[in-house]
């Protein structure tokens, strides 16, 4: 159930680049399977319908700045009391606890100061944002990881419990290497492109028809698979290149010899022909065709959507359960969609009274 202010609703509803029927296509990639209910908070009867929810509900989540929940009184202390059992999860920018609990947090300020920015693009160019809004989708998926386990967690002892989720944290978390390479050795990264910081050849080279293929043929089996099919097997037998080490400390060297090669054919025919020499090969596809290709296609991730009676296309789910049938997709709710049914199916109340929060303006 997914609450929103009945005066606009979701911000995410006026990014309006593009749109179907009226709504934004940006609100209907990250608001399908959702029930819309609006509550006007400014009303002391939308906090006690939101009490009755909290009654029959395991989980409450929240994105609100800092002081929002309190200022509302839906804050977990206040939400234990009604409902001992409750999980209250809320994602915020710097965490509850952090000096920088009240500043705002949006996902480029979020990458900007995790400090992924800072290596990611090209040498020799400013900073670059990456770029799926990552700052984001990490709080997202931890805050998941956090549910399920505050889920596992009252199943054995019967205790709710809140969850305190940082983006930044969860974005900062996912630099493993990088940062146990500053805590050792104190090496601060830049940018290396496509390439990567320990292992050598793995990036995008360009090809004959100007479109690029990605390789990570940093294994030394690999690199051998790789020099034969370009006919080069004697940079496999280079002390220079004949190792993991070696190829690491002799890098523009390696990246020479393969631009070059791969600049005598086309993407599409260096992909094959290294795919049947058992080398990790992939083509940089563009959005359009990575949509299109038949591993997507076969895995089921371009889904029918049923949205305002037209079929739409959307993003499959890439949870595949073996205990899971059929998946059904319903497509993102109109605001309020949903009031009238969450209010009566769920908290028993009548269509008079529905009717009558809605005269009230209290949904």
């Amino acid at each position: 159930i997914k609450i929103e202010n009945p005066e606009g609703g979701d911000l995410s509803r006026n990014i309006r680049q593009y749109t179907h029927r009226g709504e934004s296509a940006y609100y209907l990639s990250l608001n399908r399977n959702k029930k819309s209910l609006t509550l006007n908070f400014r009303n002391p009867r939308a906090t006690e319908i939101f009490y009755e929810l909290v009654k029959v509900s395991d989980v409450v989540y929240d994105n609100f700045r800092a002081g929002m929940l309190e200022k509302f009184k839906i804050d977990y202390p206040t939400l234990k009391k009604i409902n001992p059992r409750i999980i209250s999860c809320s994602v915020t920018g710097f965490g509850s606890d952090s000096p920088y609990r009240d500043r705002p947090a949006l996902d480029l300020l979020i990458q900007a100061y995790s400090g992924v920015m800072s290596f990611t693009g090209e040498p020799g160019r400013p900073p670059v944002r990456m770029g799926l809004p990552m700052g984001d989708l990490s709080g997202a998926m931890f805050a998941v990881m956090a549910v399920l386990g505050a889920l596992y967690y009252r199943q054995v002892t019967g205790q709710g419990q809140r969850l305190d989720i940082a983006m930044v944290d969860g974005l900062l978390s996912l630099m493993t290497y990088r940062a146990q390479y500053y805590f050792l050795e104190k090496d601060v990264p830049g940018p290396i492109g496509s390439g990567h910081v320990s292992q050598v050849p793995i990036r995008a080279y360009e090809a004959r028809d100007g479109k690029y293929l990605a390789i990570d043929s940093a294994q030394d089996k690999f690199f051998q698979n790789l020099c034969r099919v370009l006919g080069i097997e004697e940079a496999a037998q280079d002390p220079r290149f004949s190792s993991m080490g070696a190829r690491l400390k002799n890098r523009q060297a390696v990246d020479e010899i393969l631009e070059k090669k791969f600049r005598e054919k086309d993407r599409d025919e260096w992909v094959e022909l290294l795919i049947r020499g058992d080398v990790p090969v992939g083509p940089v596809n563009d959005l359009a065709q990575a949509l299109q290709d038949p591993s997507i296609r076969a895995r089921g991730m371009v889904v029918p959507v049923v949205h305002q009676g037209e079929v739409i296309q959307m993003l499959g789910n890439p949870i595949k359960m073996s205990a899971l049938g059929e998946e059904v997709y319903e497509g993102a709710p109109t605001l309020g969609q949903h009031t009238g049914q969450v209010l009566e199916k769920i908290l028993g109340y009548t269509p008079e009274q529905v009717e009558a929060l809605r005269a009230e303006k209290v949904v």
